[in-house]
């Protein structure tokens, strides 16, 4: 995250980030038309909602559970388990191959796990 000193704001805020750097708590509608759920058999998601570090993993929940995303299986089961406990968020991907792909999302944005998604599925569909 590259920080520049900007002498026009006011003396409280010193420092901005670059109009050119990424937010990684917003995901584009092109990367999101790169999902392809066709190998895929079951989405699982375990998280604690009242946890400060799965913002990420909720944002992301509902992203998927959308049907306009999930038009490439509609198979596809989507699993949402709520726990009560202090364990770490994560994503529980099966493919119909077998692999299963466990994504561990606490210290991940949005972005980083929707774009490890992608690789991931566009490796399988290769096989």
């Amino acid at each position: 995250m590259s920080f520049q000193k900007s002498w026009r704001l006011p003396r409280s805020i010193k420092y901005f980030r670059s109009p050119l750097a990424v937010d990684d708590s917003r995901v584009s509608k092109t990367i999101l038309k790169q999902l392809n759920f066709k190998p895929v058999i079951k989405i699982s998601f375990r998280f604690n909602p009242l946890l400060q570090k799965t913002e990420s993993i909720r944002h992301l929940c509902s992203i998927l559970s959308e049907p306009r995303w999930r038009a490439s299986n509609t198979n596809m089961l989507v699993k949402i388990n709520v726990l009560s406990d202090s364990n770490p968020p994560e994503v529980e991907i099966s493919y119909d191959n077998g692999h299963i792909l466990i994504l561990k999302t606490e210290n991940l944005s949005l972005r980083e796990t929707v774009e490890i998604i992608i690789a991931h599925t566009g490796i399988i569909m290769a096989e």
